[in-house]
């Protein structure tokens, strides 16, 4: 009898850490649900929004930001990552678009020049060799600065890359603007618009010689474009 109660009691004792066993195996289990979903939510938040603002990015929408608040340092580091490539892409589409407004304004004005000359050529000088010579030499400069915008559209990859170099020599300033005169003289003309250069005889400067010309012609080309008829357009050259 004392033997039957003996293993009766044996038996509910292990029936009871039994079922102990279970509630505790249950109870872990239930909270490593909880705890998976919560890690796996903490983490695939911000992929998710990081996704969200990477096909934004990829349709050229460059005023998206990738979010720096994740608990997991990784994301937030591969967030930093995108924000610089985000930055560094609108700083390469700005500069697209400010080539090709650049482009499409600095050949304008060369190509105007040369029809102009053509026809001057064609209905004025074509029977007096001194003009026709003289119209055919400005034709040829403008062609040669048309050339230096295409060198310039092909010098933008160097720029974007960090190769881009200004090719420092030392000349004389006072001959391109007297050179950039002659080219602008006929929209000058054309408009009965006076222009004069205050200058000394001689001016030397260290600088990049096509890349300043094409600043100077710019200008001087723009300040006529804009003055009205009978207007003067000055050029005062200062050596300090």
């Amino acid at each position: 009898q004392v033997k039957n109660k003996t293993k009766s009691k044996a038996k509910n004792t292990a029936s009871g850490i039994t079922l102990i066993a279970l509630v505790i195996t249950i109870i872990v289990l239930l909270l490593s649900f909880v705890l998976s979903y919560f890690i796996s939510n903490l983490i695939s938040s911000p992929i998710v929004k990081m996704n969200n603002s990477a096909k934004k990015l990829a349709k050229g929408e460059f005023d998206v930001e990738f979010d720096i608040d994740s608990k997991i340092s990784e994301l937030n580091e591969l967030s930093r990552t995108l924000n610089y490539t985000k930055d560094e892409l609108s700083k390469t589409e700005e500069l697209r678009r400010d080539l090709m407004a650049n482009v499409s304004h600095d050949l304008k004005t060369p190509l105007t020049m040369i029809k102009a000359y053509a026809e001057m050529i064609q209905d004025i000088s074509g029977d007096n060799p001194v003009k026709r010579n003289e119209h055919l030499d400005v034709i040829l400069k403008e062609v040669d600065y048309l050339d230096h915008l295409v060198t310039d559209m092909s010098e933008l990859a160097k720029m974007q890359s960090g190769n881009f170099e200004i090719k420092l020599t030392l000349f004389d300033i006072k001959e391109e603007i007297d050179e950039i005169m002659l080219l602008v003289q006929h929209l000058c003309d054309e408009k009965q618009i006076s222009l004069s250069v205050d200058s000394p005889d001689s001016v030397l400067v260290s600088a990049d010689r096509v890349k300043i010309k094409q600043v100077i012609y710019n200008f001087v080309s723009n300040a006529i474009k804009h003055s009205g008829e009978g207007a003067a357009v000055d050029i005062k050259v200062t050596d300090k």
